[in-house]
């Protein structure tokens, strides 16, 4: 009996000494499964930017509910930054064949600073025995997974430390709450949106700077704010990789119901949908396909003048460039129209309007003049009849620009009137003032509105240090330059306190300058 007795007692004892052995060395799991190894091990290194991680058991397991977590931890301040979290069930991880490896998958937000430190934190039932019994695994406690991401190892020649100007969206209910707010309210909102983002990155806030500019997606049912952000360093900060705080943003935001994204104040208001979108420049994404297209269009004008001339040589080649020309510009409007127009509300009517009913218009008269002439001149009639594809054709081109119905009759020798050639020269003089010169007052207006918001954060690009403007109390310096960098303070002073900024060394500074140019009469 007494053997019995120590018998259940030892294996009692056994057992909690095994449980507190693993518990002891880090590894909180189920008695029975004794042993689990990870990679990457315990206090190593991890790529910087690894996108997964895995825990091998000793027996098979399921995956199930608990969470999953990682934090970046800051030695000097004892400060966790959260940087993902999720349920193991959340689709974010996979079983190996044999159900003993579990491999989690990191965003590319995660371990994104160099030679920083990231805790691991695996929850009590994220995993269960795959038996019978299915009974919760254990996790890893907090500062027990510790791992350190590597140095940056990226060519100085990938580094883009050009600013880049990118779009975030509001969601339904951030769009409401930001529309309830006043002016100075939606500029408080959008600048501490902008300091939120920079903290989950983590960068500093002058890489993320707000431009208090803001606009209605039309593309929306109900027509969500977007908001728009200068990304990058303002002084080409060398650990500023702008590429590298985009791909961060993106994944954050679109992953942001398992970062912080979905937990502070504003940023929880972001369409995680949407994620970043960085502005669209034709001229700068673009710039190869667009010399090789000036090139093929300016080769392709060159042959069709020739090939005119070659075909009539009494035709007018004058207005037939110009009609070429008028078609190019009818293209890259219509582009403009459809890429462009529609972001700004007042103008996506007028643009659409200046687009439709000047063509409309031009088409309906170009197909009178047609049969008007050919009514009253049988030939004419007779040869519409014999190239009715070629009339049509002219006739649609007629509603880009009825200098058409000019070429028709140059070019292919219809017996056109000079009547009908006088009416459509004349009408194309007053579509000038009725389409030409309205489309050039609505894309001036885009340009003013630009120019107005670029204004007013000019400051935010750049600020004058203290040398900078202590060179100009040099009495070498000539008193026109001394003129124009204070008058140039001046305007950004002006321009700062209109976006509601201050900034007193500047103004210290500029009194400065002013007495120092301030001479005695000869």
């Amino acid at each position: 009996m007494k053997y019995a007795q120590w018998g259940t007692r030892s294996i009692f004892f056994l057992t909690f000494l095994i449980y507190f052995l693993t518990i002891s060395n880090g590894y909180k799991t189920h008695p029975l499964i004794t042993s689990i190894s990870t990679y990457p091990p315990f206090d190593s290194l991890i790529p910087l930017k690894a996108t997964k991680i895995n825990i091998t058991y000793s027996e098979p397991i399921i995956i199930f509910s608990r969470n999953i977590t990682i934090f970046q931890y800051f030695a000097a301040t004892g400060f966790r930054l959260l940087r993902q979290t999720y349920p193991a069930s959340a689709g974010f991880t996979k079983l190996s064949s044999d159900n003993k490896t579990l491999t989690i998958n990191i965003f590319d937000s995660t371990f994104n600073k160099p030679n920083s430190i990231y805790h691991i934190i695996v929850e009590s039932d994220a995993v269960r025995r795959k038996d019978t019994s299915s009974e919760p695994v254990l996790g890893i406690q907090d500062n027990v997974w510790n791992v350190t991401t590597g140095y940056r190892t990226v060519d100085s020649n990938e580094i883009i430390r050009e600013p880049v100007i990118a779009f975030i969206r509001l969601s339904s209910e951030g769009t409401e709450k930001f529309n309830s707010l006043d002016e100075s309210g939606k500029s408080n909102f959008i600048n501490n949106l902008g300091k939120e983002l920079a903290f989950i990155v983590p960068v500093e806030e002058n890489h993320i700077i707000s431009l208090n500019r803001y606009q209605k997606d039309q593309r929306t049912k109900k027509k969500r704010i977007l908001i728009a952000y200068k990304i990058g360093s303002i002084n080409n900060n060398a650990d500023a990789n702008t590429k590298d705080i985009m791909n961060d943003l993106q994944a954050l935001i679109i992953h942001g119901e398992s970062t912080l994204v979905s937990n502070l104040e504003y940023t929880k208001n972001l369409d995680i949908t949407y994620g970043i979108v960085k502005k669209r420049n034709i001229f700068r994404d673009n710039k190869i396909q667009l010399i090789l297209l000036i090139a093929a269009y300016i080769i392709c004008l060159f042959l069709l003048t020739l090939m005119v001339y070659h075909l009539n040589r009494k035709a007018d080649i004058g207005v037939i460039l110009k009609f070429i020309i008028a078609l190019v510009a009818f293209v890259f409007y219509t582009v403009y129209t459809c890429e462009n127009a529609q972001n700004v509300e007042k103008l996506a009517l007028a643009s659409g309007l200046l687009l439709v009913l000047p063509f409309v218009i031009k088409l309906s008269l170009g197909l009178l003049i047609i049969i008007y002439d050919s009514r009253k001149d049988n030939s004419f009639y007779g040869w519409v009849n014999k190239n009715k594809t070629i009339t049509f054709f002219f006739i649609f081109l007629s509603g880009v620009d009825l200098n058409a119905i000019v070429v028709l009759g140059k070019l292919f020798h219809s017996p056109l009137s000079v009547r009908a050639i006088k009416w459509s020269i004349a009408i194309e003089c007053v579509g000038l003032f009725l389409r030409d010169l309205p489309i050039l007052a609505v894309l001036m207006g885009k340009f003013k509105r630009d120019k107005q918001h670029t204004k007013k954060t000019l400051a935010n690009i750049y600020i004058p240090t203290t040398e900078e403007l202590d060179c100009f109390k040099d009495k070498r310096t000539s008193k026109s330059i001394k003129k124009a960098i204070i008058n140039w303070i001046n305007h950004l002073e002006e321009f700062r306190a209109q976006a509601g900024y201050f900034n007193g060394f500047v103004k210290v500074s500029t009194l400065s300058i002013n007495k120092s140019t301030q001479r005695k009469p000869s």
